[in-house]
């Protein structure tokens, strides 16, 4: 038995044939064509269920636990503090590169020895005024100078000085005892009271120290006391401690030429002057590398 779908010489038929109902099957398979007009219509939501959708659009519900008020609060504390800490930062790096500026833009400064060997260099020229330092070179106690200056011939030239420094105990000694001299008193009892009237043979009989040897070394005829004990008695007699010593030129060399001891031992009187006011202690800047830049107009 044969289909009369199979039939090969039925004609086709015409699926635009209003005549020819429409194969139900294949309606069925197709899903596109279909009478709805006896469907049910579709409900609309009720109040209850607007309000919910509402709510849950205002306040939507995560399934996961989220984080809680207090955590939120500590997350922008510390996000605040690490904002805080990078502007912190940023300021002071800022600071440290200007102090590093400000520090690079200020000249350098010598020491003392520098100073006191420029003032006797300043005391050995015939126009001080016309003084440029050049270059300054300190190593412990020795000192070199190189400058140019303008000399009796009015014409400029380039010298150097070196000054070499030692500490002196004599002269702060001196100096301790002319103090001490005013100020005590060779008592009775032998005791030293605080009042202006000592004579230095009582003192010195007090301390047990030779009153010509002092006497000599109170007026620079001696350098040093006999012996060191003798510092020692004096400052036990006086119940105050012996002087440390002071800074002093030892041996000043003037363009390879020694400079005498007395302007020396001259010089050496007024350090004591010099320590209570320093001189300008500015250290010249690089030594110039063009031989142009050292001519002097």
């Amino acid at each position: 038995m044969t289909d009369d779908n199979d039939d090969p010489n039925k004609p086709p038929s015409d699926p635009l044939d209003p005549s020819k109902p429409e194969d139900s099957e294949s309606s069925a398979d197709d899903g596109l064509v279909g009478d709805y007009s006896n469907a049910p219509a579709a409900k609309a939501p009720s109040f209850d269920v607007r309000e919910s959708i509402l709510e849950n659009i205002r306040n939507p519900k995560d399934d996961d636990d989220g984080p809680t008020l207090e955590e939120l609060e500590q997350m922008r504390k510390e996000a605040l503090k690490k904002k805080i800490q990078l502007w912190a930062s940023i300021a002071g790096g800022a600071v440290f590169i200007i102090l590093i500026i400000i520090v690079s833009c200020q000249q350098a400064k010598g020491t003392i020895r520098y100073g006191m060997c420029k003032v006797f260099l300043e005391l050995t020229l015939d126009y001080p005024l016309t003084l440029k330092v050049s270059e300054v070179r300190e190593q412990g106690g020795y000192v070199r100078i190189h400058f140019t200056h303008l000399d009796s011939f009015g014409q400029f030239r380039s010298s150097r000085m070196e000054c070499n420094f030692k500490m002196e105990v004599s002269g702060a000694a001196r100096e301790w005892i002319r103090n001490i001299l005013k100020q005590a008193q060779y008592g009775p009892e032998g005791e030293l009271l605080q009042q202006p009237s000592i004579t230095i043979d009582a003192w010195a009989n007090a301390a047990g120290v030779n009153l010509p040897i002092l006497l000599a070394f109170l007026k620079e005829e001696v350098n040093e006391l006999a012996t060191p004990e003798d510092l020692g008695k004096l400052a036990a007699a006086v119940g105050q401690p012996p002087p440390q010593g002071q800074l002093a030129l030892d041996k000043v060399i003037h363009n390879l030429l020694p400079v005498s001891q007395d302007r020396i031992n001259h010089f050496n009187k007024t350090i004591p002057v010099l320590l209570e006011n320093p001189p300008d202690l500015t250290l010249p800047g690089a030594f110039p590398s063009n031989l142009a830049d050292l001519y002097i107009e």
